[in-house]
């Protein structure tokens, strides 16, 4: 049989005293009216590892084709945004979600004012697919 689990914090135990397999799959979503972006996570579970093999397979078939995901991203931390909390917000709500996309990020946290736009002009840049600034105005 099968089981649906939302927000499991949790490891799962179970189906007759064993350890089932599982399959966890996160994604973000938008709170409603707030336009705030928060992590969560969906855990599907079966006894047949073969279903799970088979739900893995096609739902990475399915998000393969939506289109190339960025690999390498250079993101620039202004630590006093964000209320002075733009490195706390990046490494307790954001750094986990291309964590776990498999998205390799290189973080500088900036130092003064124009240090980021320095750095832009100044580095080599190929490698990267995109640049993030976190904490800045918005």
């Amino acid at each position: 049989g099968s089981k649906i689990f939302d927000n499991v914090s949790q490891p799962l135990s179970g189906f007759l005293g064993c350890m089932p397999d599982c399959l966890t799959m996160h994604y973000v979503k938008e709170e409603k009216g707030k336009g705030i972006m928060k992590m969560e996570k969906v855990t599907l579970c079966h006894d047949d590892s073969d279903v799970i093999e088979w739900w893995s397979t096609t739902i990475s078939d399915i998000v393969s084709g939506l289109g190339k995901k960025p690999r390498h991203l250079l993101v620039f931390i202004n630590p006093f945004g964000g209320k002075g909390r733009g490195k706390q917000i990046w490494e307790e709500k954001i750094a986990d979600v291309f964590k776990i996309a498999g998205i390799v990020c290189k973080v500088i946290v900036t130092e003064r004012a124009n240090h980021a736009l320095t750095l832009l002009q100044t580095m080599p840049l190929q490698g990267f697919d995109g640049v993030i600034s976190v904490g800045g105005d918005g």
